[in-house]
């Protein structure tokens, strides 16, 4: 993991840039940017397991997933629906009002 997050740093504003340009978010709101722990976690041992590509937590607690494919599978959008779902709840707890939720984006 050393090795990815060196190119992350070294690339940090390209990563920016794109999804600057992607979501009309702006740049000046990717000052704490941060490559976050690219498992996706399961709560129970039967549970799916997944890895996903790219993930980014802004200063705002948006989150993000950004999915690369070179080549198609049928069930790709119901992984990448999955992914976002886990994402998005990821960080509630019992105690948390819905509204605690953050924003999650996919770009896939």
């Amino acid at each position: 993991m050393t090795h990815s997050k060196n190119y992350f740093h070294e690339n940090k504003d390209i990563l920016i840039e794109f999804i600057s340009l992607v979501t009309g978010i702006k740049k000046e709101d990717f000052d704490e940017i941060k490559l976050q722990n690219k498992e996706i976690g399961k709560e129970y041992y039967d549970e799916k397991y997944g890895i996903v590509d790219v993930k980014v937590r802004l200063k705002s607690g948006v989150k993000i997933n950004i999915e690369m494919q070179n080549k198609y599978y049928s069930y790709y959008p119901k992984r990448s629906l999955y992914y976002w779902a886990k994402i998005f709840t990821e960080d509630i707890k019992e105690t948390n009002l819905y509204k605690e939720l953050h924003k999650t984006i996919s770009i896939c």
